[in-house]
């Protein structure tokens, strides 16, 4: 089923739609089943008839053989990542992951980040300024470097390999030149850490390098387990920040409580808009019949918009916890949405706490459906009363 174009402008609108009308369907260039519905998704996500493993000999198999040989290395190296493994060496991976990524969200980060966004946000009150280029971006690196320990130039140059990366998991067909690139920045990242573990130093690296020593694990799996925080903290952040404004105004700064604006927008957002599950065994969802390594598609951002599990789902409301799925659910769950949810909650802060809201002038999303990015939200911040609740 063709969900829509994430730049047309009611696209949060018709994802509801398909939410409300629809519970399975197919789609139609990779004959995955799709799951649209909160109770549906929330399952499947812990069923242990699915996983996230694939058979890449089947699936590199009905390319153009003359594709093969790229498509075989850049899914050798996805099925590394934690999001796309199962089992002893996924539960291995996340540990390191958990750990290096344990105090990410401490005061004195918090109290650092704080200083940051209000430099980025200093003099712009009245001027008129790209909210994703001058200050999401920006704030992104920095919750980035803050978060795994390293200089903000480091942040930058492994973000930019990060989204190399991601624009060939974003791709919807074959891409060549796009897996290309992305197992060229893969080889530049490894190339990074292998350095950043021998200058060692924070926390975060130094989970990462237990990863690279590892006999079980290795470098390529360090490699992987690095790229898998870049690129689900940095464009996933800047989503968030853009669907903020997008959603968030006075009145919600005013009313309700920071957490349950953030957990709104982060739900509102939900960046990454569908994770895949293969079946481990033949399996039935719906009408849906499926043999094993059958795929389906769990749809994370109709879930999170779904009437039957989110009354008035595009409203800004106080809604139990439960609802926001953005973060997955069972065992691979977003190790890093506490870091999530603490930079959000400082965004919030500042803006409370400086009595402004962003006027939106002109908003420009990216088409592609996969994860949530946005090229431009240019306005200004204005006067409002803020206070809180």
């Amino acid at each position: 089923m063709y969900i829509g174009d994430s730049s047309e402008p009611d696209f949060a609108a018709r994802l509801c739609g398909i939410a409300e009308t629809t519970r399975f369907g197919r789609h139609e260039a990779s004959d995955a089943v799709q799951v649209f519905r909160a109770e549906d998704v929330r399952e499947l996500l812990r069923d242990r008839r699915l996983w996230s493993t694939r058979d890449i000999s089947e699936l590199v198999a009905r390319l153009p053989i003359e594709v093969r040989p790229v498509y075989t290395r850049l899914c050798e190296f996805l099925g590394l990542w934690p999001a796309f493994s199962d089992g002893p060496y996924n539960r291995r991976i996340r540990a390191h992951l958990i750990t290096g990524l344990a105090g990410a969200a401490a005061d004195e980060v918090r109290a650092a980040l704080r200083r940051d966004l209000s430099a980025l946000l200093a003099g712009r009150v009245g001027t008129r300024f790209d909210w994703i280029a001058d200050v999401s971006v920006p704030y992104a690196h920095l919750v980035l470097a803050r978060s795994i320990g390293v200089s903000i130039d480091e942040a930058r140059r492994v973000t930019e390999l990060g989204e190399r990366i991601m624009r060939s998991i974003a791709s919807t067909g074959i891409d060549v030149e796009r897996a290309e690139q992305a197992l060229a920045a893969s080889k530049e990242m490894r190339d990074w850490l292998e350095h950043a573990i021998g200058v060692g130093g924070s926390r975060f690296i130094s989970a990462v390098a237990d990863i690279w020593r590892d006999i079980d694990s290795g470098p390529q799996a360090a490699t992987a387990a690095l790229a898998q925080v870049v690129t689900g903290s940095y464009q996933p952040l800047i989503g968030v920040m853009g669907a903020l404004v997008e959603i968030i105004d006075a009145d919600h700064l005013r009313s309700l409580p920071i957490p349950v604006i953030r957990e709104e927008a982060i739900r509102l957002a939900t960046p990454f808009r569908y994770v895949s599950r293969f079946t481990r065994c033949p399996m039935t969802i719906g009408d849906h019949e499926l043999g094993a390594d059958g795929r389906v598609m769990l749809l994370l951002a109709t879930a999170n918009v779904d009437p039957s599990a989110v009354p008035e789902p595009l409203e800004v409301r106080d809604r139990p916890k439960r609802a926001n799925l953005a973060f997955g659910a069972g065992p691979h769950y977003c190790p890093g949405a506490a870091v999530a949810r603490m930079a959000i909650d400082i965004v919030l802060e500042q803006l409370r706490g400086s009595g402004h809201v962003f006027a939106i002038g002109k908003v420009t999303r990216e088409p592609e459906f996969s994860v949530l990015q946005y090229y431009s939200i240019v306005g200004e911040l204005t006067e409002a009363s803020v206070a809180a609740p």
